[in-house]
């Protein structure tokens, strides 16, 4: 990632909207998943928001781990965390992360997963033109590192650090937080936080 990544930081209703319009994309391929299975971290609440939407009442998640940082990965993803509770064979799974990055967190899901269960899609909310996987169902596509509602503190205090560290002034590196889109108070608290050595 650059020193100064090009940031996309939708907001909460943006961010439901995309999802009304990836269920309404569900719905219309006639694909009706009786189990939403959540990427941890990043799809917990867009799968918890599509499961509402499509009226799913059954949940798991499965933790893959890939960024060490924004924009740094690691070398290949890796389950941390199993599947959270038995799943029935004859589930129609529809597996939902934040983002189609790399599209290797998700090629890792579905070879784990799929075998298990009658049935298998994935969705995401975002997707990279690199990305080497292609969801079966994903709303926009963006070159951008994209800063979600639910992960605004980490990604100040990450990308504050940065900028910091390359010489970049407290003020400037408010500013560019500010000119990406990040409210003004969400910025001042968690680089504030930052400065007092919060993590």
């Amino acid at each position: 990632m650059e020193e100064t990544p090009n940031l996309l930081v939708p907001s909460w209703d943006v961010v439901y909207q995309l999802l009304i319009q990836l269920a309404e994309a569900i719905t219309a391929a006639s694909y009706e998943p009786n189990l939403i299975i959540a990427v941890s971290r990043g799809g917990f609440i867009p799968g918890r928001i599509l499961a509402d939407l499509l009226g799913c009442a059954v949940m798991r998640t499965i933790g893959v781990s890939f960024y060490e940082d924004i924009g740094r990965r690691g070398r290949m993803p890796t389950v941390t965390q199993p599947l959270s509770g038995p799943i029935n064979d004859d589930a129609l799974a529809l597996v939902v992360d934040d983002i189609a990055d790399t599209g290797e967190t998700l090629a890792l899901v579905q070879h784990e997963l799929e075998p298990l269960v009658r049935g298998l899609k994935t969705a995401t909310i975002y997707r990279k033109p690199c990305s080497s996987f292609i969801p079966d169902f994903s709303g926009q596509e963006t070159d951008a590192w994209v800063i979600f509602p639910w992960e605004v503190c980490e990604s100040v205090k990450r990308i504050g650090k940065r900028l910091l560290q390359s010489g970049r002034t407290f003020p400037q590196a408010q500013e560019y937080l500010l000119q990406a889109g990040i409210p003004r108070g969400h910025v001042q608290k968690f680089m504030e936080d930052l400065l007092e050595g919060g993590r």
